[in-house]
C-alpha cells in the first residue's frame, strides 16, 4: 500500500484531532465537561484516520473494511457532540438524552457491520474508495442534522443569555459555538455518499476547529486549563504540527517523483526540513511567550493574594479604632440631650438625627468587620437553641415603623408549630432582619408573608413580597459582594449599600444552612428562603 497524496490531510488533522484529545482529557480526567471534549476528538480522529488510510488503500474488500471502522467515528459524532455540549452549559438532566443517542448510534453502528441498509458497498473516485450510502442512511442523517442543531440553538441561545455579563464564560461559549459550527460544515463529505464525486473537505473544517478551540484556550481559559498548562499544550500542538508537515510534504514528494520527470528526491527532505523548522520556530517563539505571561500572571497573583491578606488584618486590627470614636460622639450627644433641659425642640430633633446617623455608621462598620471576620475564618458562632419564631416577632416589633409608614400587611404563619434550632442568635437575627428589612424597603404596597414549614431534617423559613421582584440572572447573583442594585431598586431607596443580603447568606452558609431567591420577573414580587438544619 502507497501513501496516497489524498491522503496526507486528513491524516494530519486526525494527528491534530488526538493531540486535543489527549490532552484535554489528561488535564482534568473526572471533569464530565473534559471527557465529553476528549470523547468528541477522539471520535473525530477515528473518522480522519481511517478514511485516510482508505484513500491509500488499492483493494476495495480493505478500503471498505477502514471506512466502516472510519464510519464509527461518523455515527458517534452526534451522541460524542451532544455529551460536550449538554454537559459544558450543564443542562438538567441531559444523561437521559445522551444514553438515548447512544442507544440510537448503536442501532445504526450494527446496520453498518450486518447489513448493506446502512452502507451498501463503495464508490471508486479519484482520490480513492468512498463509501456508498444504503436505503437507512438517510435516517441516519436526518439524526445527525436533528442533533447537531439542537446542540448549535443551545449554544446561541446560551451566547445570547451569557452577552450581557460579558465575562470568560461568554467568550468561551462564543469561541465554542464558532468553532462547531464551522466544524459542522464538514457535512458536505456527506454528499460523495450519494454518488456525488466531490472531494470530502471536512478535513479543512477540522483543523480549522482545533484552531479555534487553541485560541479559546489560550486567550479565555477554556476547559479551565490555564498559562502554565498552555506552554505544555503549545508544544503538543506544536510537535503535532511539525509530525504532520514532515510526513505530508515526504509523502508529496513521493508523488512528485513517480509522477514529474526528472523530479529530483533530495528536495524532499530539503523542504520537508525547512517547513518543520519553521513550524517549530514558530511554536518554540510562542511558549516563550506564554512562559513569559505566566511569571507576569503569577507575580500579580502574589500580589493580589498580600494585599488582599494586609486589608483583611488591617480591617481587623483597626475593628476598635473604627468603633471607639463612634462611641464617643454618640456618648456625648445623649448626655447633651439628658442632661441640658434648657434645649429647644429644634436642637433635641436636630440631636436626635445625628445620633441616628451616627447608629447607621456604627451598624455600617459592625457589618464591614463581620464580612471580613467571616472571610478570613475570625468568626466565632455561639450556638444555642434559638425560638426562630420569636426572632421573626421582634424583627417586626423593630420594623413596624417602616411597615406602618408604607401601610403594608405582614403576616407570620403559622402561629405555632415552629421549632427551636440550633443556631447563634444575635447572627441568625442578623440574617432574617436583613432580609425582611429588603423585602419592606422594595414593597410599596401589598404584603408580606413569613412562612416557617418543616421539610426534612431542614426547616424552611419563606420570605415572600409583592415588591419589585427581580428577573432570572438577579435571583442567581443576588447574594453576592458585588451585586449591583437595578435601578428601581435605586430609586426606592438611594442608600442601600447592597451588602446586607450577603452577609445574610453568609451566615446561613456558616450554619450549615441554605439559601435562595426567586422571582416570577419585574413588578412580580420576590421570595427569599432560608433552610436551617433542625438538629
Amino acid at each position: 500500500m502507497s501513501f496516497s497524496f489524498y491522503s496526507v490531510f486528513p491524516f494530519l488533522a486526525s494527528l491534530v484531532m488526538v493531540f486535543l484529545s489527549v490532552f484535554v482529557f489528561l488535564k482534568k480526567r473526572k471533569s464530565h465537561v473534559n471527557q465529553g471534549l476528549s470523547f468528541f476528538a477522539f471520535v473525530s480522529f477515528i473518522w480522519l484516520s481511517q478514511y485516510a488510510i482508505s484513500y491509500s488503500t488499492s483493494s476495495e474488500g480493505m478500503a471498505l473494511l477502514w471506512l466502516k471502522i472510519g464510519y464509527i467515528g461518523v455515527i458517534l459524532f452526534p451522541p460524542a457532540f451532544s455529551l460536550f455540549i449538554y454537559a459544558f452549559l450543564k443542562v438538567t438532566h441531559y444523561k437521559k438524552i445522551i444514553y438515548f443517542y447512544f442507544a440510537l448510534s448503536s442501532i445504526f453502528i450494527y446496520l453498518l457491520w450486518a447489513t448493506n441498509y446502512f452502507i451498501n458497498g463503495t464508490h471508486k473516485y479519484f482520490w480513492g474508495y468512498y463509501p456508498k450510502a444504503g436505503p437507512l442512511h438517510p435516517f441516519f442523517l436526518t439524526f445527525f442534522v436533528a442533533t447537531v442543531s439542537i446542540c448549535l440553538i443551545l449554544l446561541f441561545t446560551s451566547w445570547i443569555k451569557a452577552k450581557k455579563k460579558k465575562s470568560l464564560h461568554t467568550h468561551r461559549i462564543l469561541y465554542l459555538f464558532l468553532g462547531y459550527t464551522i466544524y459542522v460544515i464538514g457535512a458536505v463529505d456527506f454528499v460523495p455518499n450519494y454518488g456525488i464525486e466531490i472531494y470530502p473537505f471536512g478535513w479543512i473544517f477540522a483543523i480549522f476547529f482545533v484552531s479555534i478551540i487553541t485560541y479559546a484556550i489560550l486567550k479565555y481559559q477554556l476547559m479551565d486549563i490555564r498559562v502554565v498548562i498552555k506552554r505544555a499544550f503549545f508544544y503538543s500542538i506544536g510537535i503535532a504540527l511539525v509530525s504532520g508537515t514532515i510526513v505530508g510534504i515526504s509523502f508529496l514528494g513521493s508523488w512528485f517523483t513517480r509522477n514529474i520527470p526528472g523530479f529530483q528526491f533530495w528536495i524532499v527532505p530539503a523542504v520537508a526540513g525547512f517547513f518543520a523548522f519553521m513550524v517549530g520556530n514558530i511554536f518554540w517563539q510562542k511558549s516563550k511567550e506564554v512562559e513569559k505571561a505566566y511569571e507576569i500572571e503569577k507575580q500579580a497573583h502574589e500580589e493580589l493574594r498580600r494585599l488582599s491578606k494586609a486589608k483583611d488584618e488591617f480591617t481587623l486590627v483597626t475593628q476598635h479604632h473604627l468603633r471607639t470614636p463612634l462611641s464617643i460622639v454618640k456618648g456625648h450627644l445623649s448626655n447633651i440631650l439628658e442632661s441640658d433641659k434648657t434645649l429647644s425642640d429644634s436642637t433635641r430633633d436636630s440631636l436626635n438625627k445625628t445620633i441616628n446617623s451616627t447608629n447607621r455608621l456604627t451598624n455600617l462598620v459592625d457589618e464591614l468587620i463581620d464580612i471580613t471576620q467571616m472571610e478570613v475564618g475570625k468568626e466565632v458562632f455561639d450556638i444555642n437553641p434559638v425560638d426562630i419564631k420569636e426572632v421573626i416577632n421582634s424583627i417586626a416589633i423593630e420594623l413596624d415603623t417602616e411597615i406602618k409608614k408604607k401601610k403594608l400587611d405582614i403576616e407570620i404563619t403559622p402561629q405555632n408549630s415552629w421549632p427551636q434550632i440550633p443556631a447563634d442568635l444575635a447572627k441568625i437575627k442578623i440574617a432574617l432582619f436583613n432580609l425582611i428589612d429588603n423585602s419592606i424597603k422594595y414593597t410599596e404596597q401589598g404584603k408580606v408573608t413569613i412562612k416557617g414549614e418543616k421539610k426534612g431534617n431542614y426547616f424552611q423559613i419563606s420570605i415572600k413580597d409583592t415588591g419589585i421582584g427581580m428577573d432570572s440572572e438577579s435571583t442567581k447573583d443576588i447574594f453576592s459582594k458585588y451585586f449591583e442594585r437595578g435601578n428601581k431598586a435605586q430609586k426606592l431607596y438611594a442608600t442601600g449599600r447592597g451588602i446586607g443580603l450577603f452577609i445574610a447568606a453568609n451566615i446561613v452558609k456558616a450554619h450549615n444552612g441554605k439559601i435562595y431567591a426567586k422571582s416570577e420577573g419585574i413588578n412580580k414580587g420576590s421570595e427569599f428562603v432560608v433552610e436551617l438544619k433542625i438538629n
